[in-house]
């Protein structure tokens, strides 16, 4: 597995309209993202219109950012945007910038709030000068002075005897020893180190007196909105926001706030640590997201999230140029070398997600039964025969075959007849020897048993594309089974139609990372110290609903492990959509988007549309797409009981839109590299 996930980040600023606020932030989330192994830069685009508008510690950004130039006063000139993924504000007035002049170069685009609190204090003492006062000292900031501010600092230097520092206030008649503006940032967080207390009516100061474990006092006419915007309500700190002035002069007061802050500093230390924590934990789900919306490395021009990874572009490459490898969830992208690539885009003309998306256009049937047993009984039920999809609820006769199947047993009668009847080829997924689903090409219904049951994640099929398009030119019939994105894939490498190929596609609901499989496989071989054989997530032998189904674990040298599989782990994850590919979530082949000839699934809910078809043994969907498809139903029909349905019965149940992706998802593969899988499957499963 190849490690790509490293994002190149522009972090948006305006280096010459930089307030303590928006540098500090700024800085914050550049360290945070260095943190995390992302390559970040900043990113300086001029909003100034003018040399008065500019201000700001620009030399001290070139010293301690990554700077690179971007658009100037919205100009042609747009710099480097084209080598980010995506592009984050820190700093609300910054945001508002960017925001009122809609600079379509920097997209995607978002505002990170508290950024401030990404980083602990020791990550801003290289910015920081030495201690500049030997004295006591109070260190005050005001945004908006009032004389009944200014009146409560002179009485608190006079009561606790402290000398005062302080930020330049126009017309503000202040006895400090020190002052210092916007742009002195190092000597602001010497000062601030170093503080006996802060007294600001900035959120921001306040946020980074906390930093700093100072006792501090935030005063604010507007309360409610401080609480709002910021965080301090949450870290249980609203107590410290002061909006009845009339109360400033009393110092039993003060000393009361204070005290507050001073008794519980280390309840106040754990809160800030978990809001830093759910904070990167949140920009990292952001930058995960962003992630997919990378486009991969390949001529076919698609974003990873578009990628179903069909392997079409790497098997019809004529070169040899491009190579399938996993990212660090696990699932495989096009990587092209460079160097092999002669440009010739065929890769791109078979994409499934371009130009080629193998979707079925439904024909009308040669000769349609449009008078049905099943029309004759329910008059009313809207059953089309006159066209594809012919829709069935099909059970196996054979008990056996079908207790032993998924659903309802169609898939073992196709392999039969295919290869007894037509001597064909049957390709389906099966488990090596090591636990790793795999594709491999059957020719007896003793190799083809390996096929049977499902998988739950996705297959390597390396190699396959070119063994079926052999075999369909020398005339042989193959059955071809699969998820639709592998079909769509098959059908896109071939390039023309096969009278002797017959797709069989599953109704897929997600498809599950082979790594977070095989970390789970070797989670069971350590715990019972022994290898896995096999698994079956679907033994029926306690029913077939999602209530009574048993996921059972042979291994090789102890008793099976039998386990509910609703409340398994992993299955749990499975279903819950958690280890799901990006793509699932953009999915091309749902409901009637059909790829294959036939398409089965189990038939969710056949106990309310039918009834006497009900045995909790298992009930398949038959979807039957083609004429070829129709053609070898009717071989086989005789070894089921089936009765026609259509598509609003079959699909009650069953999801006709792609998956969402969830923040869950995004968590847990967030933790995925870091964590002990199955104590990460357990935390994740809801009904643990």
């Amino acid at each position: 597995m190849e490690r790509n996930y490293c994002m190149k980040i522009g972090i948006v600023a305006d280096l010459n309209d930089m307030n303590l606020d928006v540098w500090l932030s700024t800085y914050a989330l550049q360290e945070a993202l260095k943190e995390m192994e992302h390559m970040s830069v900043v990113i300086h685009h001029s909003f100034s219109n003018s040399e008065e508008e500019k201000r700001g510690p620009k030399e001290l950004a070139y010293e301690f950012y990554n700077v690179v130039e971007g658009s100037s006063r919205l100009s042609d000139d747009v710099g480097y945007y084209k080598l980010f993924d995506i592009y984050l504000v820190a700093g609300e007035r910054m945001w508002q910038k960017v925001k009122n002049n809609a600079i379509k170069e920097y997209y995607p685009i978002h505002y990170l709030r508290d950024s401030i609190l990404l980083m602990q204090q020791k990550s801003y003492r290289p910015l920081a000068k030495k201690k500049l006062i030997n004295e006591d000292y109070l260190l005050a900031y005001y945004e908006r002075p009032s004389e009944e501010k200014l009146e409560f600092l002179n009485f608190l230097l006079d009561e606790k005897g402290l000398k005062l520092v302080s930020n330049r206030m126009e017309n503000a008649e202040l006895k400090s020893v020190k002052n210092y503006t916007d742009q002195d940032i190092r000597e602001f967080l010497s000062y601030l180190r170093h503080a006996k207390v802060v007294i600001t009516d900035s959120g921001f100061i306040s946020f980074m007196a906390l930093l700093y474990e100072k006792p501090f006092l935030l005063l604010s006419e507007k309360t409610q909105e401080v609480l709002e915007a910021g965080i301090l309500k949450e870290l249980g700190l609203s107590s410290l926001i002061l909006s009845d002035f009339s109360t400033l002069k009393d110092i039993n007061i003060y000393n009361s706030l204070l005290a507050t802050y001073e008794n519980n500093l280390q309840e106040f230390r754990k809160r800030i640590k978990d809001f830093r924590n759910e904070h990167k934990k949140k920009l990292s789900q952001l930058i995960r997201l962003a992630s997919y919306e990378t486009y991969v490395d390949c001529p076919t021009d698609i974003k990873k999230i578009e990628c179903c990874g069909c392997t079409a572009c790497r098997e019809v490459c004529p070169y040899n140029a491009i190579e399938m490898k996993a990212d660090e969830e696990g699932f495989i992208y096009p990587v092209v070398d460079h160097d092999k690539c002669v440009k010739c885009m065929l890769c791109k003309k078979v994409c499934v997600k371009r130009e080629n998306p193998q979707t079925i256009k439904y024909e009308k049937r040669e000769d349609p039964q449009t008078t049905t047993n099943a029309k004759k009984e329910n008059p009313q039920t809207n059953f089309n025969t006159e066209s594809y999809p012919l829709v069935y609820a099909v059970n196996n006769k054979k008990l056996k075959v079908r207790t032993n199947s998924s659903s309802g047993g169609i898939f073992p009668e196709l392999v039969q007849y295919v290869i007894e009847e037509l001597n064909g080829y049957v390709v389906g997924v099966k488990f090596d020897n090591d636990m790793n689903a795999v594709s491999s090409i059957a020719h007896t219904m003793e190799e083809a048993k390996e096929f049977y049951g499902a998988k739950y994640t996705k297959s390597d099929f390396t190699g396959m594309f070119r063994k079926v398009k052999s075999l369909l030119e020398k005339g042989e019939t193959v059955l071809y089974s699969s998820l639709p994105c592998e079909a769509a894939g098959l059908r896109a490498f071939l390039r023309k139609r096969y009278d002797n190929l017959i797709a069989s596609e599953v109704l897929c609901h997600a498809g599950p990372s082979p790594l977070v499989f095989r970390r789970y496989v070797q989670y069971l071989e350590s715990r019972f110290h022994s290898k896995v054989k096999k698994i079956n997530f679907r033994d029926k032998s306690k029913g077939w609903l999602a209530l009574d189904n048993t996921m059972v674990v042979e291994f090789a040298n102890r008793e099976p492990l039998k386990l509910r599989a609703r409340r398994n782990n992993y299955y749990r994850s499975f279903i819950k959509d958690n280890i799901a590919r990006p793509a699932c979530s953009q999915c091309s082949f749902v409901y009637t988007n059909r790829v294959g000839d036939l398409t089965m699934g189990d038939f969710w809910g056949i106990q309310y549309a039918k009834p006497e078809m009900f045995d909790n043994k298992g009930t398949s969907i038959l979807m039957v797409n083609t004429k070829i498809g129709e053609k070898i139903w009717n071989m086989i029909s005789d070894r089921f009981e089936y009765e026609e349905s259509n598509l609003q019965e079959a699909f009650r149940y069953n999801h006709k839109k792609p998956i969402k992706l969830t923040e869950k998802r995004n968590e847990f593969f967030d933790r995925f590299e870091k964590e002990e899988i199955n104590s990460l499957l357990q935390e994740f499963n809801d009904l643990k």
